[in-house]
């Protein structure tokens, strides 16, 4: 569901490019429609015009998005499949199997919104009046009203997602589409924020004597139709950037953080998972005592993990018996208060449940859970509630004693903690388990450290395809700064040759240029690190939440918050190497040319 929210994400950013090009278009073509009008066209008629010239464009690019998804598809097929591998079940690599029904939607959506991006621009050129067709200063008066305007619909809109989001909802759709309505705000916001700050540093002293600078400050304000949109689609695609790379950094600390605190053994004994299966051949008590003999071994603690059917569906259950040292590995989120709580949970029916079972189920400390033993359905007092990002189902876990108690004709373990003292002795470890290697199991010892880097690793390659996604994104904006770069270039080109004959020199052209896409850069970083943030408190918060029960700690990384800010920029410098380099080449008297 996060990989087709991400997907979504992209496509909000692409209805941005497509709305830039639509909007190019028809200020390009101003005076062919003020003609048009003249001659006597419809408004209806030059609206429709453009709306096909959209639904052309948008399904022929749709087309190749499919085909190029497609692709793409067949690419990323082994990062999802080794992610299934990892987190949940060995799933044989195969060929793409493309979804009519998927391809389907994909198409609704690529056409939908170039029809909708395609709108607004539709609307200009019906509006085209012929005596105004030839001047630009109406369309930026235009630009500048509905920049005002779509500042209030942001605000609004962002507002409004914030309250969808506190909703006391559990519906994963509802958080998304707060999600949806506060960046889609925050991005009808940019604009005026672009304009007011171009404004604000157009009255710095330092710039009164230094023309260029002067100049490109200017001209990102003069432009808005162009370089307001250009900002919102970078200031999207870095935010998005921002507030996953947040995220990620967020989980992988607390998933660290956890491992630390939950893995207190040295070693843990457990059989090899068999191919095809989920899970290894189960161990024996005996096996334990074996191991707690070993020299240098000071303590042991085990644990019987099953699942049980019940009126309700199928439950995960850990029956842990554990030494004061293991007790120290479990973070509680909630306690029942005045219990002597490892007690209770040693000797009495007690149980813990996990913070992801306390979410799907509603279930706070005091409830009652009842289970189907052996003699019939068991109730089991919640003692308190604790931090695992082991399962996102959720575990109830009880002690061994309470386990035996109600369920006696199961006297299996399925893992072994081994906590080493002085002398311990790991090679005489691995000679007992060899020796006791048999009916069709093998024993595996894996120390502390190897068990956190190898989750960490798995943790690391399940987000792979999310940077993936993160990176299409930025090449989307990167795209998008560019060509309404060249839209400006094509648009101004009378008045950088008057630049020109007046004298100014091809490196102060360049400068002017490059200084507006760095402007446009930095507004959009600028913007998109608070927008960003809120993305990620989002999707820790809410997103993440609904979709698997746990939360984490926040880490406000500013390392993720000053690459956003550079990515930003160093798109906009780059999209505006090749615009600024043919300006400065560009020749007084054609660009003065007239009909």
């Amino acid at each position: 569901t996060n990989l087709q929210a991400l997907s979504l994400m992209a496509l909000l950013v692409g209805a941005f490019l497509i709305y830039n090009s639509q909007s190019f278009l028809v200020v390009r073509r101003r005076r062919q429609f003020g003609i048009l009008r003249a001659l006597g066209v419809t408004r209806r008629e030059l609206v429709s015009l453009v709306l096909v010239e959209a639904l052309v464009l948008g399904i022929l690019g749709t087309l190749v998005g499919l085909a190029m998804g497609t692709l793409l598809a067949a690419e990323l097929l082994g990062l999802v499949t080794r992610t299934v591998n990892d987190l949940y079940h060995p799933l044989a690599e195969g060929g793409l199997t493309p979804d009519g029904l998927l391809l389907a939607k994909a198409l609704v959506l690529g056409v939908g919104g170039s029809l909708v991006a395609g709108l607004v621009p539709a609307l200009e050129a019906g509006r085209v009046e012929p005596r105004s067709a030839f001047s630009r200063a109406n369309l930026e008066a235009r630009a500048r009203s509905g920049a005002r305007t779509a500042l209030a619909a942001g605000i609004l809109l962002a507002v409004a997602g914030g309250l969808v989001l506190l909703l006391p909802l559990r519906s994963l759709v509802a958080g998304f589409i707060g999600l949806f309505m506060v960046v889609i705000g925050a991005a009808l916001m940019t604009p005026a924020l672009t304009y007011g700050l171009a404004l604000g540093l157009g009255r710095i002293p330092w710039l009164r004597g230094r023309p260029a600078a002067r100049l490109a400050v200017r001209g990102v304000a003069a432009s808005l139709s162009r370089t307001g949109v250009a900002a919102a689609a970078l200031m999207v695609a870095v935010a998005t950037t921002v507030g996953i790379g947040i995220m990620v950094d967020s989980f992988r600390s607390s998933v660290e953080q956890w491992l630390g605190q939950f893995l207190q053994a040295d070693y843990y004994v457990s059989t090899a998972v068999a191919a095809g299966t989920e899970t290894g051949v189960a161990m024996d008590r005996e096996l334990v005592r074996a191991v707690a003999s070993v020299p240098g071994v000071i303590a042991v603690s085990y644990v019987r993990h099953l699942s049980l059917e019940t009126a309700d569906g199928s439950r995960s259950i850990a029956a842990f018996q554990l030494n004061p040292r293991a007790e120290e590995g479990f973070v509680f989120l909630e306690r029942l208060p005045g219990a002597d709580l490892w007690r209770v949970f040693n000797d009495g029916d007690g149980v813990f449940v996990t913070e992801s079972y306390a979410w799907r189920h509603g279930t706070v400390a005091g409830d009652a859970i009842v289970l189907p033993a052996a003699a019939g359905d068991a109730e089991f007092r919640v003692l308190g509630i604790y931090r695992d990002y082991g399962s996102d189902r959720g575990r109830i876990s009880m002690s061994r004693a309470t386990y035996d108690r109600h369920w006696p004709g199961d006297r299996a373990v399925d893992g072994i903690g081994v906590y080493a003292g002085p002398g311990f002795d790991e090679q005489e470890l691995r000679s007992r388990l060899a020796g006791a290697e048999g009916a069709g199991r093998q024993l595996e010892l894996v120390a502390n450290r190897e068990i956190r880097e190898a989750s960490l690793a798995v943790f690391d390659r399940t987000f792979t395809i999310t940077e993936v996604l993160r990176m299409l994104a930025g090449i989307i904006a990167f795209i998008g700064v560019f060509s309404a770069l060249l839209a400006i270039q094509l648009e101004r080109t009378r008045e950088l040759g008057v630049l020109k004959a007046l004298g100014i020199l091809p490196g102060q052209l360049r400068g002017i240029v490059l200084g507006e896409t760095a402007l446009v850069g930095s507004v959009a970083g600028g913007f998109a690190v608070p927008v960003g943030v809120v993305l990620a408190v989002v999707l820790i918060e809410v997103i993440n939440r609904r979709s698997f029960g746990w939360g984490m700690a926040i880490q406000l990384d500013g390392g993720v918050m000053i690459s956003g800010v550079t990515m930003a920029i160093v798109a906009a410098l780059l999209a505006g190497l090749y615009p600024a380099a043919r300006m400065s080449r560009i020749q007084p008297a054609e660009a003065l040319r007239t009909e």
